[in-house]
């Protein structure tokens, strides 16, 4: 027993012994003694151990296999010596080290929270059109408590890598690095190459990069359940394949997660159409589900311009309505959408026009009200240390914005 404990013990013993010996009310002395027992009882508190939170540590050294961190002697054994499973690590390694210095890290020593406060920090982070990307925003909101990524892309499955042969085990792995290259490079997907990649390859759905990125940003696994939502919009288990919107695949993915500071977040990722057309028909449990929510930060980047349309103007509307803050590129919300009598906006490097890709509809989404707002010099405060989005090749030719909601 703790020494210090046992000394309040016996201090309580002997000073109820003195109120025992000094009244003569039965009613007081109970009131004395129960004050003390609680006096007890809350210093005993205080001189508790740190609460150790368990994980689960077969999933969380499944992560570590899939990402190449802390590799489990069991994962281990299958490649020992391999000179090709040592390359893909190094290879890994020295690929993720050049983002995070250059990208990853300088977002860390940004601090959005100088922007949106410390108490605002913690909210949900909402992040639409995000593929499995958990990376960036874990960077960018590391104070946030829950995390919510949706996008068009299947969760599918992992296959049972401990019991699958050493070849099919390398392979897959070369798939997963192979199918971040974009990430490495321009700090986004590429749907085209997604949907190759998670379906002609040992993928097979984009839950094992959600794995990579899990063990990339040094989380171990409290738990992970497959979830959908239910009629009220609320999130539920998923036991059935085909109990939510999608046939022979699951709605939805929820991680609980430990960080290094043993604090508790929880990672969600829904496979769902957010165009018009799936929150009203394909999806609509997602659509009362995200109406639900309230003061979330909302984080937008490389998002083909989507919510320029007509047709995406309900996801639109729920991050205008639900945002705190929104930090996003021009590929978001156009500007336009934002009163300044509702929203403070703070502007980040130059206009730069659409790229290329886009030359198509070039005239639907440049934005010349926004070009002339980089030009205000109360607005626009200068570059990021860090570049995001399609103009990654270039820190000069970026134009993030950061929009507040003024109450």
């Amino acid at each position: 027993m703790n020494k210090i404990l046992k000394n309040k013990i016996l201090v309580t013993t002997f000073l109820s012994l003195v109120f025992f010996a000094c009244n003569n009310t039965d009613k007081k002395i109970d009131q004395n003694n129960d004050d003390l027992i609680n006096i007890v009882e809350n210093d005993t508190i205080t001189i508790d151990e740190p609460l150790i939170i368990s994980h689960d540590t077969l999933l969380t050294n499944l992560a570590n296999y899939i990402g190449l961190t802390q590799i489990a002697l069991e994962y281990e054994n299958k490649h020992s010596n391999n000179k090709d499973f040592l390359k893909l690590k190094s290879e890994t390694d020295i690929n993720f080290s050049t983002i995070y210095n250059n990208r990853l890290l300088e977002m860390t020593k940004w601090d959005i929270s100088n922007y949106i406060g410390n108490s605002n920090s913690s909210n949900t982070l909402f992040y639409p059109f995000s593929g499995p990307d958990f990376l960036h925003v874990n960077f960018l909101y590391p104070n946030a408590e829950t995390y919510i990524l949706t996008a068009i892309e299947k969760i599918g499955f992992l296959p049972d890598l401990l019991n699958k042969s050493s070849d099919f085990n390398l392979k897959f792995l070369q798939d997963m690095n192979y199918f971040m290259r974009d990430i490495y490079m321009r700090s986004y997907f590429i749907t085209k190459r997604m949907e190759v990649d998670l379906s002609e390859t040992t993928m097979n759905g984009l839950i094992g990069s959600l794995y990579w990125f899990i063990s990339r940003t040094n989380h171990k696994i409290i738990s992970q359940e497959f979830i959908t939502i239910d009629e009220n919009g609320i999130i539920i288990p998923e036991t059935d394949k085909n109990q939510g919107w999608l046939l022979d695949e699951y709605d939805g993915v929820s991680f609980n997660l430990l960080n290094e500071e043993n604090e508790i977040k929880k990672l969600i990722y829904f496979s769902a159409d957010i165009s018009n057309k799936g929150l009203n028909k394909k999806n609509p449990q997602l659509k009362l589900f995200l109406n639900n929510l309230n003061n979330v930060n909302t984080f937008v980047k490389s998002a083909s311009y989507l919510m320029h349309y007509n047709s995406f103007d309900n996801i639109r509307n729920i991050v205008l309505n639900k945002s705190y803050s929104l930090f996003q590129d021009d590929t978001g919300i156009p500007i336009r959408f934002f009163n300044s009598d509702n929203w403070v906006t703070s502007l980040f490097g130059n206009y730069i026009d659409p790229i290329k890709d886009f030359e198509s509809t070039m005239d639907i989404i440049t934005q010349e009200d926004l070009r002339s707002f980089y030009l205000d010099q109360t607005l626009n405060k200068g570059y990021l240390p860090f570049s995001l989005g399609y103009h990654w090749r270039d820190s000069k030719k970026q134009n993030q914005q950061l929009l507040i909601k003024k109450d």
